[in-house]
Order: structure tokens, then sequence, then C-alpha cells
């Protein structure tokens, strides 16, 4: 039996508000992370970054558990400042988190967008496009527990992703990672969805610009989703 995708989204409800902001000031907004389901230990894991107006931006990245997918606790928070003294280089900003677990360790990464351009453009117009954006790894036995630099993963070292390689979204089948991503070369506007593949989730070997069809991206092409297994391969 075929069931199209609209009869499974037309029984959507809404439920709750999962997560507020810092404040309800303008500007302010938390968000930027993608809920990981654990269906070993029952557990769903939340990730987000806080935002207060237009000058504090992302300060810092919130780890929430929860056992029923609605009611979630904070059980974690770093900072940017702590994570500035991890890497040994100014954050501007946190935005883009997710958190898995590593399939062959055991361990959990939590994969982290960072702006680490030398100055806070925050609300500079003239600035939009000069920001760095680019994907750093910490490591940890327990989401709950203090977390290990590991280094940056996608470095901004193609010419198509030079001013932003973040925003991950990042799917493991059969042990192999695969990391959707945006892209956007330095000093322009336009932002593509690279695609890049690891073994172990710290070593990735970037595959360019994704197409659509044989065909270049639109300009309108600015988000990046999910990659799922299928009995014809991802």
């Amino acid at each position: 039996m075929n069931i199209i995708p609209q009869k499974i989204f037309s029984g959507r409800r809404f439920i709750k508000i999962a997560l507020n902001p810092p404040n309800f000031n303008p500007g302010s907004w938390c968000g930027a992370g993608k809920i990981w389901l654990d269906e070993e230990n029952s557990e769903y894991w939340l990730t987000s970054r806080p935002r207060e107006g237009e000058v504090k931006r992302g300060y810092a990245v919130e780890i929430y558990r929860s056992n029923n997918g609605l009611d979630y606790s904070l059980v974690n928070w770093i900072t940017k400042e702590e994570l500035s003294e991890m890497i040994g280089r100014t954050v501007q900003s946190i935005e883009n988190q997710q958190l898995l677990r590593d399939p062959l360790t055991g361990k959990y990464h939590l994969y982290l967008s960072i702006d680490v351009f030398q100055e806070n453009i925050a609300g500079r117009v003239d600035k939009i496009y000069a920001s760095k954006w680019e994907t750093y790894l910490l490591t940890a036995d327990d989401p709950r527990d203090s977390w290990n630099p590991y280094g940056f993963v996608l470095r901004g070292d193609q010419e198509y992703d030079s001013g932003e390689s973040r925003d991950c979204s990042i799917n493991i089948i059969d042990g192999l990672y695969f990391c959707l991503y945006k892209a956007r070369p330095a000093g322009k506007s336009r932002v593509n969805t690279a695609l890049a593949v690891s073994s172990d989730g710290k070593s990735w070997r970037k595959l360019g610009l994704l197409s659509i069809d044989g065909e270049r991206q639109p300009e309108y092409f600015l988000l990046n989703g999910s990659i799922f297994p299928s009995s014809l391969g991802p």
C-alpha cells in the first residue's frame, strides 16, 4: 500500500513549545539545534544556542535531556568564552549544533558552527558576509559531563566554502557518516548545500556542492536536510 507524505503529516498536531528563548525582547531566540533520539537508552537529546538581541549573539551551547520528547531539562552548558579557551582563538558566536553518538567508540560527538572572524560584526550591514564560519568538534563520554576539544573538522579550505563551512546535518548509515552543510564563498552572498563523508566523524572528505537533476543549485536553495537509509542505498 502506498502512503503519500501528505497523509502522514496530516495528523500533525501542536502540543507545546519545548524551549523558550532567554527573553522575549526583539532579536532574542534559541534553537539552531537538532533533536537526537537515543533509542538504546530511551532518551531524547536537544541542543540549542541562546541569543539576546543583535549584539549578544549565540553566546553558549545548551544541552537538554528528556524522557518523553516533550519536557526537557538543562543538563550542560558551554559558553563561547569557555569554547574560546579550548580552541585558543576568539569565538564570536555559536550557531548550529548537533549531538550524536559514534557507533564504533560509544563516545558522544558535539558539532558546533562557530564564527571565528577577528571581530564581532553583529548588526554591521556592511559586513554581513565578512564572517568566518567553521565547524568544531567536542567529544565526551556522557553529555552531562565535561567535553573535550577535538578540533576543527570542517574548515573553509575550499573556494566554495571559504566563507561558511557550517550548519551540519549529519546522519550515520551503515557506519558511514554523511554530512550536508552550508557552504558559502568568502565575500559572497550565495549559500549552497555541500556534501562530506567520514568513517569516524572526525576526518571528513568533501565531495563538493550537490547538483539538482544534474543542474546547479538554484539561488534560493539554502537549507540542507537529512540523508536516510533505504533498500536502494542512502
